[in-house]
């Protein structure tokens, strides 16, 4: 009975003693946003990288690392001696700032934070990724934009329907007025007639001697000399 007590105050004593070694190590966590879309013109685009710490950590900053993964490839960023690469830092953030950013740079950005002059495993940590999608000038098309396009649409289908329309009714109107109107050339033809028979009334008015006698060459010429033609009838 004593052993097994004294078996089980051991057990308790070694229980709390490594929870308590568990509590005194370092542990950090990190995390990063899952997806990042950004258009070409931007120019730059930030990816943020915040991190936390439990136990006991050193109180000196950690070693941030960035890594950039691609389609069969992948590699260390070199923030200190790039230009298009920079790191913007806060109380628990270490942003990678991507500057000139093109669709080549789309990719999975893994961010690793490390205290280095803790023991702890747990000291080392990375987050499941950030995947970045960059897109061209003209792959991007803003709501707005789609909105304005929906509205233009829809009033050139409008605009179409009412031509049809006034097209179908107009034709019917131009039939009738078609067959209502004389054409221009028998309206032409009839103001021709009408004038030469005006004229030709004018002029046998002021010369009724001429007329008189074109009038009697005219029944003369009517008049057949061949009296042959009563005898045979």
């Amino acid at each position: 009975m004593t052993e097994a007590y004294s078996f089980h105050l051991a057990f308790i004593f070694a229980f709390f003693y490594i929870q308590g070694c568990v509590a005194e190590e370092c542990v950090v966590a990190v995390s990063q946003p899952d997806f990042l879309e950004e258009s070409e013109r931007n120019q730059t685009v930030a990816i943020h990288c915040y991190f936390s710490r439990s136990g006991k950590c050193p109180s000196t900053m950690p070693d941030v690392l960035w890594y950039q993964f691609q389609q069969r490839t992948y590699r260390k960023l070199q923030i200190q001696s790039s230009s298009k690469y920079s790191l913007e830092k806060s109380d628990n953030n270490r942003s990678l700032l991507i500057s000139s950013i093109h669709p080549n740079d789309s990719g999975i950005y893994f961010c690793g934070i490390s205290f280095t002059e803790s023991d702890s495993i747990h000291s080392k940590s990375t987050s499941n990724g950030t995947i970045l999608v960059v897109r061209a000038m003209y792959h991007m098309v803003k709501p707005y934009t789609k909105t304005l396009m929906i509205i233009l649409t829809v009033l050139l289908f409008l605009y179409s329907v009412c031509i049809v329309v006034l097209l179908v009714l107009y034709k019917p109107i131009t039939c009738r007025r078609d067959r209502k109107r004389p054409s221009k050339e028998k309206r032409n033809s009839t103001r021709r007639a009408n004038f030469r028979a005006v004229a030709q009334e004018l002029y046998n008015r002021r010369n009724p001697r001429k007329n008189k006698k074109a009038q009697e060459e005219t029944s003369a010429a009517s008049t057949p000399d061949d009296p042959t033609i009563y005898q045979n009838l």
